[in-house]
């Protein structure tokens, strides 16, 4: 919990660093190991940071299971305030493509990204 408030109360500064919003991102990763899952509808995505032109820069895929869940939200959307600062502040451009969130679901007891995901970019050859 400390490590939470220390991350959203350093938010409220003036100049947002890279650092910081790595530092959040890092949380994340240490507290989204728990991806158990005994159905899909234990699965879900939740959208992460944010592009300069808009919506998210990507998405967690997270279990209700997960006994960390309620913190790594909060978390996942701190990098959005975040990186919001941080594109304003850096004047960061970008090509403005849209993130597409992924279909999850519970395979082998664990939350995965679909095989079968109908959002499937197509990549120019």
């Amino acid at each position: 919990m400390v490590i939470l408030f220390s991350l959203i109360y350093g938010s409220f500064s003036k100049k947002t660093t890279g650092e910081q919003l790595q530092a959040v991102y890092n949380q994340i990763q240490l507290l989204n190991t728990d991806l158990s899952c005994q159905s899909s509808s234990d699965c879900f995505v939740q959208p992460t940071g944010a592009r300069a032109c808009g919506g998210p820069n990507g998405y967690l895929i997270l279990s209700h299971l997960n006994k960390q869940v309620t913190t790594i939200i909060q978390l996942a959307k701190q990098t959005e305030t975040l990186e919001q600062q941080y594109n304003q502040q850096t004047h960061i451009i970008s090509i403005c493509s849209i993130a597409i969130p992924p279909t999850v679901s519970c395979t082998n007891q664990q939350c995965v990204k679909s095989t079968q995901d109908l959002f499937q970019p197509v990549l120019p050859v």
